[in-house]
Order: C-alpha cells, then structure tokens, then sequence
C-alpha cells in the first residue's frame, strides 16, 4: 500500500488515512488530485471544482470522481469533510520505548477510540439498515473469520444466538467453503477480513454468491478484492503505531459493528428479545445453583 506522508498536516489525519487506503486503486489522475489535497488542504477547501482540476491538471469530472470514490456525494461534501478537520489535531501518539505504564495505558486507549471515531465516520446509516434488513430476512446466518478476525467471528456468534436466529460460525477456511457449496438464496453470510484479501475466504464467499446468498463484509475502508464480492461493505478505519499494527486496532472497530447489527436487529425484534432474555437469565440461574 502506497503511504503518503505529509509533516505539519496531522489536522487532516482522517482523510490521510482515507486516501492511503485507497491510494493504490486510483487512477493517475485521481493521484494527481490526491496529492494536491495532501499537499495544502488548507487551500483545497477553498478552491473550486474548476481550480482544483486546473491546479492538478485534470478534469472537472475527474475530481467529481476523487471525491465519490472517497465516499463523499461530490466535491462540496469533500471539501466540508476537511473543513470540519480545520484545527482538530489527532490526539493519538506513538509509542515510545521509555514510556511508563500511564503512558502506555493512555496512548493504547486513545488508539482505540480514535479507531472508533473514525469508523464512526465512514459508516453509511444505509447501509447498516440494509444489513439488518438481510439478517432480519434470512433463515440462516453465519459469521466467517480467519486469523485474527475469527475471534471477530466468534464473539458476534456469541452474541446473535440470542436472538434466537439460527446463526453458525464457521473460522476454518475447508468449513467454510463446505457451508458456501450448500448455501441457499436466504442465507446471510457475514465475512469479517482486515484487509479484504484472503483468496481461501474470498473463494468460499464467492460460491456462496453464486448460489444465491446474501455477503456481508467488514472490512478495512479500501477496495479490495472483498468489497467486489459482497452485497454490503461495512468499513472500519485505523491507522498503525509502534507495536499496534492497523489490524489490531481495526479490530475493535470491527467487533463494535457487530455489536451494531446485533443491537439494531434486536430492536427489530424487541418483543421477541425480551422474551428471550428472560428465558436466558433464567437458564442461566441453573449454572450458578450449587
């Protein structure tokens, strides 16, 4: 992934990010305008479409397409997207070998909640809409996860069993592919992969497209190979620190979007929920009896 750094231009920390994400998948034209934002962003805000494809010797429509393909409307959305960065700086630090614990505990803490802050962001209302509308319709739904996104996998298993919708977790590549070759046209598979580049995932999630199943994927924001599979792309955002690779941090983002459907498709169902609930406390009660 290409990295494009610019000192003194921390304020704008979040659309760096965004467009490092993406830097890769754009044309050269699109990276000519990219390196103009990155470049004086302060000036890009005031600039219109017109100077911004005469500044960077492109098109009008060019920038149009920049912008869509950052996830804005058009340019103005853009534009107000870096102004409301203006003079925010990002609190989030590296770590240092001589930092102590306190520090330590901060600067990992911040990491986290920025990685939320910023998958805030980027998350479309929509599009989760859509996803629990999927979940809502299917009769099965499973969660796949491989490496570090399994544990992902795993916990919002734990959680959507107790919606009481027939849910499966599947975390081993040959299990998935065995699920995908059966999967039918009301099944909701819910792929959970950093990077969006797993060829075993990616496999096993297009048989089950064929055969007619719904994908959702929660991935990093970029375009990757995912993204071209799934119906619904749900995206995390973070950046990498000494010892805290984007992978881990994205994790937290991506365990709070589960969190997310599991939480919006059970007020879907509230009366069913409260139902189930009381039945769980109430098995539960059995566990604790001596």
């Amino acid at each position: 992934m290409h990295v494009y750094n610019v000192e003194n231009n921390i304020r704008f920390d979040f659309v760096r990010r965004k467009i490092n994400s993406l830097y890769d998948m754009l044309t050269k034209t699109e990276q000519k305008i990219a390196g103009l934002l990155l470049e004086n962003p302060e000036e890009f805000i005031y600039l219109s479409v017109n100077e911004i494809a005469e500044k960077s010797g492109t098109s009008i429509s060019a920038v149009t397409r920049f912008a869509k393909k950052l996830g804005y409307d058009g340019v103005p959305s853009l534009k107000l997207s870096l102004s409301q960065e203006v003079n925010q700086f990002s609190f989030l630090d590296d770590i240092d070998l001589q930092d102590k614990t306190p520090t330590i505990m901060k600067k990992v803490f911040n990491a986290n909640i920025e990685a939320l802050n910023d998958t805030l962001k980027v998350l479309k209302p929509e599009e989760i809409d859509k996803a629990v509308d999927f979940i809502q319709a299917a009769s099965r739904v499973a969660f796949f996860g491989i490496g570090g996104s399994a544990s992902v996998a795993t916990d919002a298993h734990h959680k959507m069993i107790r919606t009481g919708k027939t849910v499966e977790v599947y975390t081993d590549p040959h299990k998935q592919m065995i699920f995908s070759a059966l999967a039918k046209e009301d099944d909701v598979i819910i792929a959970i992969s950093h990077e969006g580049a797993s060829v075993d995932l990616n496999k096993a999630l297009t048989v089950a497209k064929n055969n007619g199943a719904k994908i959702i994927a929660i991935t990093q924001f970029s375009i990757s190979p995912i993204t071209k599979i799934a119906d619904i792309s749900l995206f995390t955002l973070s950046r990498e620190t000494l010892y805290r690779p984007e992978s881990l941090t994205s994790r937290v983002a991506a365990h709070t979007i589960t969190d997310l459907l599991y939480v919006s498709y059970s007020l879907r169902i509230h009366e069913q929920m409260n139902r189930n609930i009381a039945k769980i406390r109430d098995a539960m009660k059995s566990l604790k009896e001596l």
